[in-house]
C-alpha cells in the first residue's frame, strides 16, 4: 500500500557493495534516508522509512503535551497570530514531534510550530538556545534532509517586533524564485 523506503545500498533489485556508495557525512551516513509518506503526520513529517516503536511515540507524544501546556510568553503571542489559519490562510501545528533514526535508535526532537502546506518549520528560540548550538545546528540538518525550510527567531524579537517577524516570513514563503 505504501511505497517501500528508499535504501542507498540498492539499486533496482541487486545490492551494491556498502564502499561503492561514496562517502557521505557523519549524519547522512547516520540518518536513514526516507521516502515520501501519503500519511503525513503518521510517518514524521511527510517521510516513512521506520515504524515508530510505541514508546518512542508515547514519549514523543507525552513531552509534546507538556511543551503545549507550558509554553514561553512569545510561543503563546506566536500561536494567537497563527493559530485557525490566521496568517495567510496557513494552517499551523504547535509542538509537534519529529521521528528520526541515528545509529540504529530511533530519536525525536518537537519543533515549536510547523506549516506543512508549506514546509515551514519556526523555532522560537530561549536563552536556552545559546547553549545547545551544536544540536540545534544537528535539528536544522535533520530538518533539510526531510525538505523543509526552518526560520529562527529570538523571543525578544517575537516580544518587541511581531509584526517584523511576519513579514520575514511572509518573505520566506512568497518569495519568487529567479
Amino acid at each position: 500500500m505504501f511505497p517501500r523506503p528508499l535504501n542507498p545500498h540498492k539499486v533496482g533489485e541487486r545490492e551494491i557493495n556498502s564502499s561503492k556508495v561514496g562517502k557521505l557525512t557523519t549524519l547522512h551516513n547516520a540518518l536513514t534516508l526516507l521516502a515520501p509518506s501519503p500519511n503525513f503526520w503518521e510517518k514524521g513529517l511527510g517521510m516513512r522509512a521506520m515504524r515508530i516503536k510505541p514508546e518512542v511515540r508515547k514519549l514523543a507524544l507525552q513531552t509534546a503535551r507538556h511543551l503545549r501546556k507550558n509554553q514561553t510568553d512569545a510561543e503563546k503571542i506566536f500561536w494567537q497570530h497563527v493559530r485557525n489559519k490566521n496568517f495567510k490562510g496557513l494552517k499551523f501545528r504547535r509542538q509537534k514531534p519529529v521521528f528520526y533514526e541515528y545509529n540504529q535508535r530511533q530519536k525525536f526532537f518537537i519543533c515549536d510550530f510547523i506549516c506543512p502546506k508549506a514546509k515551514l518549520i519556526i523555532e522560537i528560540d530561549g536563552g536556552i538556545h545559546e547553549k545547545q548550538k551544536e544540536y540545534d545546528k544537528h535539528r536544522k540538518e535533520i530538518i533539510q534532509l526531510k525538505q523543509f525550510k526552518i526560520l529562527r527567531f529570538k523571543n525578544e524579537e517575537i516580544l518587541n517586533n511581531i509584526d517584523e517577524v511576519f513579514n520575514k516570513i511572509e518573505e520566506c514563503l512568497f518569495k519568487t524564485k529567479d
